[in-house]
């Protein structure tokens, strides 16, 4: 398939059909959402203004609403350029046993973040950056994210990167593993990218790689066992749960990474 933005929001559309308003719809790794929704609330609770909040790509809003549960006193608004993901996640938020009144969702591109006419104290991207097909355009909406927040706000950046993905496929590759290829519709971003991001949009206050001792568990332990036995590995095996509920960050191995920036309030150069 041909790496189009078209391509990659149709890929998204028939997901939110096939897994409409279930934890599968954005990943078929049910325990990394997990992962990644627990490192995020604890590093919202480091940020002191949080009264808005953005999420961007936040498909069928799975994450966002269980975000919102941890911050009641903050209004969060998740955006998707997905109807059929903005759908699921309304139908979401009506299953909610205590429906959130700090919580809406709109369909909205990431790529079109400049004609939001607010500023958010506070902007989450979890794995959306990575399916925009072009490392250009994921320049442009990190840009974007920069406008709408004020002065000293901050971006909680929750990215593949590709550094961590290939340290995980040397391990596998040392274990007769074959390499796990990047999915045709994903753009890992690299190290080159957020150094040229940082140097004069923002200021990284906290980094942690969440998926590392979670992957070389899952991915390169489990996968070798599977292999031994000749069986595919199960996204359901309760292995899943045991590498998260570790809660261990050492290493590179895995690519997900949470990165919380602050915004740079002096910003001289013209982009």
């Amino acid at each position: 398939m041909e790496k189009t933005f078209h391509n990659i929001k149709q890929y998204w559309e028939k997901r939110a059909t096939l897994w409409s308003a279930q934890p599968k719809a954005t990943t078929d790794d049910h325990w990394l959402r997990i992962i990644e929704i627990r490192e995020i609330i604890r590093t919202l609770k480091r940020i002191r203004k949080k009264r808005a909040i953005l999420d961007i790509g936040c498909g069928d809003g799975f994450s966002t609403i269980r975000i919102a549960q941890s911050f009641p006193n903050s209004t969060f608004l998740g955006v998707d350029y997905s109807k059929s993901m903005i759908e699921s996640a309304r139908l979401f938020l009506r299953r909610t046993q205590s429906p959130f009144s700090n919580v809406t969702f709109q369909v909205l591109d990431a790529r079109t973040l400049a004609s939001i006419d607010k500023k958010f104290d506070v902007i989450i991207s979890d794995r959306c950056l990575i399916n925009l097909p072009t490392a250009a355009i994921q320049k442009q909406v990190m840009q974007d994210i920069w406008h709408i927040l004020p002065d000293s706000g901050h971006y909680i950046m929750v990215e593949n990167f590709i550094e961590g993905h290939n340290a995980m496929n040397v391990l596998r590759k040392r274990l007769d593993l074959p390499s796990i290829p990047v999915r045709w519709h994903n753009t890992y971003v690299d190290e080159a990218f957020l150094k040229s991001l940082t140097k004069n949009y923002f200021t990284i206050k906290k980094r942690k790689n969440i998926s590392s001792i979670y992957y070389l568990i899952t991915r390169t332990v489990y996968s070798k066992i599977c292999q031994l036995e000749h069986r595919e590995p199960d996204y359901d095996n309760p292995i899943y749960k045991i590498a998260a509920d570790l809660d261990e960050s050492i290493g590179n191995y895995g690519p997900v990474n949470l990165i919380l920036l602050r915004k740079k309030p002096l910003y001289g150069k013209s982009h």
